[in-house]
């Protein structure tokens, strides 16, 4: 069983950058339900990382995705990592906002007028 899960500022700064590649792809969703699905096998699933590793350091640095698959290893790992994700998503979705989207409709009726 590994050690206790202690996060250090470069850490949490590799776990923040996958979020938030998943989050602008819109993805926050469906990896949220992976990675709750999974989590009995997140130690085999941080292994497998590790197979992975030539492809996934084109979105992290080898250092960087060392230390991400370190923290999945660790149970407490997918709770960092899913909240992680929440977070970028909802930053995410707020930008994308725009003050159309606060208005229902500029006649009253609740009912906004077709985007072209």
């Amino acid at each position: 069983m590994p050690p206790p899960l202690e996060l250090t500022p470069e850490d949490e700064q590799a776990v923040s950058k996958v979020a938030a590649v998943i989050a602008r792809r819109n993805l926050a969703t469906p990896a949220i339900m992976v990675l709750e699905t999974g989590r009995p096998l997140n130690f085999v699933a941080s292994q497998f990382l590790v197979f992975l590793q030539p492809f996934a350091t084109m979105l992290l640095n080898p250092r960087e995705y060392e230390r991400f698959t370190r923290i999945l290893e660790h149970r407490e790992g997918v709770n960092v990592l899913v909240e992680a994700i929440m977070r970028a998503d909802q930053a995410v979705q707020s930008r994308r906002r725009t003050p159309h989207d606060d208005q229902d409709a500029s006649d009253g009726t609740g009912i906004g007028a077709p985007r072209q």
